[in-house]
């Protein structure tokens, strides 16, 4: 087969005849601009004083015939225009062409005169279509369609040979034709923000693809041909309807980013431990119970996120996951506790579960050496395993709202510690090495059953905020005193009889 007919989608004659025709008119319009500078130029005096008039070029020379002839870049953007004047067509030796931020409703048939050019942005138009031509910008690499009100894609568009990115995003699209497979040079394909129920079986075609994003539209289930896109490094699925994890998904290796928050999947399938290449995986806002132990084979993952699910534990296969660095699962109300293994997780930075009923932490809890910011707030804890000292960098510790009645001594030795909150429990005394936290800058107690702080409180240098309001304090430490850069110091609905 012939690359001509390669060209031609199948099952489409008429599409065919316009593609003939259209070869046939960029034959004649590059006749045509060959005689441009011969046959007439007053169209550049006109160009000159409507680009003086809204002050396109910032640069103060002079511009003159010659010099708008080789203009290759032109910025339009955020200038107010209702439309785009029939001379920039005759800019041939355009490669940039930016118009975004207009009230454009359409654009000059004559676009297509512009054979050069690589980038054309129109974000954030008016644009309800394209005219035909469009399709004889055969050296388009770029086309960014962001923010208008397309309802369907002009399949002249299909036919640009070049195109790598292609942006759709922010339209009232219901589909995406099939005839979209030619573009067989494309890596970005962006269509988030339409009301797409469905992608073409066809986007299997694109051999190069290596972005698909297609956030925030009404999507039940992807084409079983996705497993195709070989290339496929991330994909984007946000805030669709999606009730599976997409089992074509799982067989694209090379895929780094996948993001699925905010559809309503129930299960992840074991075959997700496929992909082993995976570095971010957001799996938030949906309707999971739980994870296959297949998740430990994501050795390369380095983000998880399972907020808001409704998963019960995590299962143990979690600790081989070496490279993770970030661990998010708030808002997943039933969840109780941690498996061992998470302290094998040698690389783990972050640890956010808000808003569960976790009651206890592994002592294995100590050996993420690498931990610098844990937030257990609104759980069930009633007490903290002495091996929490040993989180030697954490920065910063947040566990209000829970039921703790004491704070190990072992609290000390988190020199790193910045912040610390422990609002809303049932404290009813501190140890006295919460002194020895030299960089607290950040210390709130309120809401507890406290009668009295330890006089070490004064060795906080560095501290800014204390916060001891709601508790049952009599008195004070003097040595309270010592802390010169406390410029925040909340002491109401106490019972406090004097204040050295």
């Amino acid at each position: 087969m012939s690359d001509d007919n390669k060209l031609i989608p199948q099952d489409n004659t008429n599409l065919a005849l316009r593609k003939s025709q259209s070869l046939l008119d960029i034959t004649d319009k590059i006749l045509a601009n060959k005689t441009l500078a011969v046959n007439g130029d007053d169209w550049i005096d006109e160009f000159i004083v409507w680009a003086k008039k809204y002050g396109i070029f910032k640069k103060k020379h002079e511009l003159h015939k010659r010099s708008v002839l080789e203009i290759t870049s032109l910025d339009l953007s955020h200038n107010k225009l209702t439309e785009v004047p029939d001379f920039i067509c005759n800019l041939i030796n355009l490669t940039s062409l930016n118009l975004s931020y207009n009230q454009l409703s359409e654009l000059p048939k004559a676009i297509g005169n512009l054979f050069k050019l690589n980038s054309l942005c129109i974000q954030n138009n008016k644009l309800i279509d394209l005219p035909n031509s469009i399709g004889n910008l055969s050296n388009l690499i770029t086309l960014d369609l962001w923010g208008n009100e397309l309802t369907e894609v002009n399949e002249f568009i299909c036919m640009l040979p070049n195109l790598s990115e292609l942006q759709l995003g922010c339209n009232q699209l219901t589909k995406i034709p099939e005839a979209i497979s030619q573009l067989s040079n494309l890596t970005i394909l962006r269509l988030s923000e339409n009301k797409l129920t469905k992608l073409p079986e066809s986007i299997g075609d694109f051999s190069k693809l290596t972005w698909l994003i297609a956030k925030n539209n009404q999507l039940t289930e992807l084409p079983a041909a996705i497993c195709k896109l070989s290339n496929l490094t991330g994909i984007y699925l946000s805030n669709n309807q999606l009730t599976e994890f997409p089992e074509s998904i799982s067989k694209l290796s090379k895929l780094t980013d996948i993001y699925l928050c905010d559809n309503q999947i129930v299960n992840i399938s074991r075959s997700i431990g496929n992909l082993s290449n995976l570095i971010n995986l957001d799996l938030s806002s949906n309707n999971i119970t739980d994870l296959p132990e297949s998740i430990g084979n994501l050795s390369n993952l380095i983000k998880l996120n399972l907020s808001s699910n409704k998963i019960i534990r995590l299962p143990e296969s979690l600790g081989k996951l070496i490279k993770l660095e970030g661990l998010y699962l708030y808002h997943n109300t039933e969840f109780t506790e941690f498996p061992d293994s998470i302290g094998k997780l040698s690389n783990l930075r972050t640890i956010y579960l808000t808003s569960s009923k976790l009651n206890k932490l592994p002592d294995s809890i100590g050996m993420l050496k690498k931990l610098r910011n844990l937030s257990l707030y609104d759980n069930q804890l009633k007490k903290l395993p002495e091996s929490v000292g040993k989180l030697a960098k954490l920065t910063s510790l947040n566990l209000k709202n829970n039921q703790l009645i004491n704070i190990p001594e072992s609290i000390g030795m988190l020199t790193n510690l910045g912040d610390l909150c422990l609002d809303n429990n049932q404290l009813s005394g501190l140890p006295n090495s919460i002194g020895n936290l030299s960089k607290l800058t950040y210390l709130s107690l309120k809401i507890n059953q406290l009668s009295e702080i330890p006089s070490s409180i004064g060795n906080l240098s560095k501290l800014t905020d204390l916060l001891l309001s709601s508790n049952q304090l009599n008195q004070i430490p003097m040595s309270i005193g010592n802390l010169t850069k406390l410029t925040n110091l909340s002491l109401s609905y106490n019972q406090l009889r004097n204040v050295h």
